[in-house]
């Protein structure tokens, strides 16, 4: 027998944990029938389960993180505001630094400015809660 790439191993063991899930045999019992150890199957399953949730594909469509269209306007606007007030004077990106991090969820991270508005960030938090 041909020795296997991680991606066809992978895809190998994919295949067998969905049959065996949809089969009505244990893992042991599946296991058996197709000439593995029980345990390398638990293993794979477990595996694969972690990589799911990793890339973002394991849970169902509602808890799936989503892409929201952002537009940077002038420095009085704020969601829901109305009108914009003049633009801020541009700065270099590393002209700011971060001082605050707020951690809003898995791969969900604000770093701010020390100067920053609370309003626009309370509109950004509301925002980004809502995806």
């Amino acid at each position: 027998m041909a020795k296997r790439n991680k991606a066809e191993t992978e895809k190998f063991y994919r295949q067998l944990v969905a049959e065996q899930e949809e089969s009505a045999l244990s893992i042991r019992a599946f296991a058996a029938t197709h000439g593995i150890p029980p345990g390398t199957l638990s293993s794979w399953r477990h595996e694969l389960k972690e990589r799911d949730a990793a890339r973002g594909r394991g849970g169902d469509k509602a808890t799936k993180p989503r892409f929201v269209r952002v537009s940077v306007v002038g420095a009085g606007a704020v969601a829901g505001a109305g009108t914009a007030g003049p633009a801020p004077e541009a700065k270099p990106v590393g002209a700011r630094t971060a001082v605050y991090e707020v951690v809003l969820g898995r791969d969900r991270v604000l770093r701010l400015p020390a100067d920053f508005d609370e309003a626009r960030v309370a509109a950004l938090v509301r925002a980004v809660a809502s995806c």
